[in-house]
């Protein structure tokens, strides 16, 4: 999972085991891979992804991996966009996690915050908060919707770990899925 592949679940049509890891010469052609489903959830960190993974084999994911934008993995992104793949992000609310969507949102310049959106970012900051100025410097952001969650961060001197938020993941996951 580390370096210039993608990790997915439940989004390639495959009969290898998920989830799968595309390398760059497997990407030279992204258009002849055949998408299984009309949604995914990004998640940016690796232990999230394999634990809400195991928990749900069948819920659709790619692993973002952090900081790690390479040109395969932005193709890869852009691939699935156009195919009008409806595509939500999920990561640290921090102000780290909050320049990594900024960054994958001006990639793809879709709406990626179904799930993570200002009013839960503000009420997970409230419940699970944990103090850190270090980590709640305010960053520049243009997506106004991180800028939200930005000012949030920055003004309650709070962040959350994505771990935290399995349980509320798992209640807003499948109510995304469904619509």
């Amino acid at each position: 999972m580390i370096g210039t592949s993608i990790v997915t679940a439940n989004l390639i049509e495959t009969n290898l085991p998920q989830p799968i890891t595309l390398n760059p010469w497997q990407m030279r052609s992204p258009e002849l891979f055949k998408i299984n489903s009309k949604k995914v959830i990004i998640i940016e960190n690796n232990g999230v992804f394999i634990w809400l993974y195991k928990l749900h084999p069948d819920w659709p994911l790619i692993n973002q991996s952090g900081n790690d934008f390479n040109k395969t993995y932005n193709d890869f992104l852009r691939m699935l966009t156009s195919k009008n793949i409806e595509m939500t992000y999920l990561g640290d609310l921090d102000s780290e996690g909050m320049r990594i969507a900024d960054h994958l949102s001006s990639i793809l310049h879709t709406n990626l915050f179904s799930i993570q959106t200002p009013e839960r970012v503000l009420d997970w900051l409230v419940r699970y908060g944990k103090g850190d100025s270090g980590r709640t410097t305010k960053l520049p952001i243009t997506n106004k919707v991180l800028l939200k969650e930005m000012e949030s961060i920055s003004a309650l001197e709070k962040f959350v770990e994505q771990e935290q938020l399995i349980s509320d993941y798992e209640q807003y996951i499948p109510e995304w899925l469904k619509k």
